[in-house]
């Protein structure tokens, strides 16, 4: 139990089926002794033949005026949305107006700035996972703009007891064609392991004959298969294209306990030690460099995988983020008071 527990109505995507952190947030508020009620901004209910046009507006506005209704019932003292992008301004402007703090985690920066900028004024705090668009933010004249990555729920995003290690080289996520360039030309050299839905995936190509599971995982799932890994390959879905902004698997993969190499964002410097807690690359060069390195130098990468295990249980848990948006919304609060 906290010092100061509060009433937290928190908002959920419940339709992004491969978002954990619904669960994730929400059980870290919990255990932290607050009062959560979960408001669940799921569209699945609506039948698919409604999903767009006037029908799709209706059920929205009638999910709003639930929500309304919701806070009205429960009186929080915080409104606190993960993504967000259900909810009216008018919805937010009433909430804000009854009295009730409102706070967005916005988590797909910085690939989707534009559709963010548009909700981001009718939020009392707004925490973004990149560091950079901070700035941006405040050049958009939103001033309420926080920093805040997401990290690790160490209960899944751990060590497991009794595992040998299965692949040399393994990367869990989505499709894109960067990442098919990348692993192709790294099959040329390396053992690779792919687990994911790639299902834009040429029948003629070779990263094919590289996946071990062509489908979605849970945390628990990928969890199990960075333990099973040497090296877990991280690879942005926006490198070359944004030097800043930093995917969940940062951490997760530490989480795990095993070795990560991660092509270079700005961010990483702030978060973890480059060459003592993990390791990046700028270049696919670069990249078989380091591979070649730490695939003959087991001591050394272990090492660095116990440094980076050792840093995401320190600093970087949701329950760390959670005390640091909460203590972010209502210290403000205290200060205007």
């Amino acid at each position: 139990m906290t010092d100061h527990p509060r009433k937290i109505l928190l908002t959920v995507p419940g339709h992004l089926k491969t978002v954990p952190m619904n669960r994730f947030v929400y059980e870290t508020l919990v255990a932290m002794g607050h009062r959560v009620e979960l408001f669940d901004l799921s569209a699945g209910s609506l039948p698919q033949k409604i999903h767009k046009g006037i029908a799709r507006k209706h059920f929205y506005t009638t999910l709003n005026r639930r929500l309304l209704s919701r806070v009205e019932t429960f009186r929080p003292d915080l409104l606190f949305s993960v993504f967000g992008f259900d909810l009216f301004p008018e919805t937010l402007q009433k909430i804000s107006k009854g009295g009730t703090l409102t706070a967005c985690w916005w988590l797909n920066d910085p690939f989707q700035y534009r559709k963010s900028i548009r909700q981001a004024p009718y939020y009392d705090h707004y925490f973004t996972n990149a560091h950079a668009t901070v700035e941006e933010y405040r050049r958009d004249e939103i001033e309420k703009v926080h920093y805040l990555p997401v990290g690790i729920f160490s209960s899944v995003h751990r060590k497991l007891p009794g595992i040998s290690k299965k692949y040399d080289i393994l990367f869990a996520g989505d499709y894109s064609e960067l990442r098919e360039q990348i692993i192709t030309e790294l099959l040329e050299e390396f053992d690779v392991a792919v687990v994911g839905p790639w299902k834009k995936l040429s029948p003629s190509s070779p990263v094919n004959g590289a996946i071990v599971r062509r489908s979605f995982f849970t945390p628990e799932e990928m969890n199990r298969f960075f333990n099973e890994a040497r090296i877990v390959l991280n690879i942005h879905t926006w490198m070359n294209k944004s030097t800043h902004g930093i995917n969940p698997r940062l951490f997760e993969a530490c989480g795990s306990g095993s070795f990560q190499l991660t092509d270079n964002k700005e961010d990483i410097p702030l978060l973890f030690e480059i060459g003592k807690e993990l390791d990046t690359y700028e270049t696919i060069g670069e990249l078989k460099e380091k591979l070649r390195y730490y695939l003959s130098h087991e001591k050394e990468r272990e090492h660095v995988a116990a440094a980076g295990y050792e840093r995401v249980l320190r600093e970087h848990t949701y329950r760390h983020r959670m005390e640091q948006m909460l203590s972010t919304v209502f210290e403000t609060r205290r200060s205007q008071a």
